[in-house]
């Protein structure tokens, strides 16, 4: 083995332990999902890091959850998130078809909110800026209220 060798090993097992020793911080969301007017279905949870398909694209989502609906509310955790902006959309799924149903002039027949409880527009829904928060503790509670 030359000197060479023998500095890029010991180089390369400094780097290691060194990336080890400080990992990415990561924390956790307490989500309380409120105002449920039943039961029935899924709540679908979609935590967004980007702006790029919130609230209602959830293949673009960061994390998705499907879980049992609770009445009248419902309580999860998302683990394992890394600090930094996020925001999320819930929707009750009733029906439990894996989409929002509306009426006939696009209006949401099923329950959905966002975090920061933010409010839909007259002309669309709630904007990403209105919605995001900071994940930058071990544990963050957020709440979210469903509007029917």
């Amino acid at each position: 083995m030359t000197f060479l060798s023998i500095i890029l090993l010991s180089l390369s097992a400094f780097m290691t332990t060194n990336m080890e020793a400080n990992p990415p911080e990561k924390g956790k969301i307490d989500l309380i999902v409120s105002n449920l007017r039943n039961g029935d279905g899924k709540i679908r949870v979609v935590v967004f890091n980007s702006e790029d398909g919130f609230p209602g694209k959830h293949e673009k989502g960061y994390k998705v959850l499907n879980i049992e609906a609770t009445s009248p509310e419902t309580v999860l955790v998302i683990d394992d998130i890394p600090y930094g902006a996020y925001a999320i959309a819930v929707l009750h799924d009733e029906n439990d078809n894996g989409k929002m149903d509306t009426n006939m002039v696009g209006m949401p027949k099923e329950g959905y909110g966002v975090s920061n409880n933010a409010s839909a527009s007259m002309f669309g829904p709630p904007s990403y800026e209105d919605a995001v928060f900071q994940l930058d503790a071990t544990t963050k509670a957020l709440s979210i209220s469903l509007v029917y």
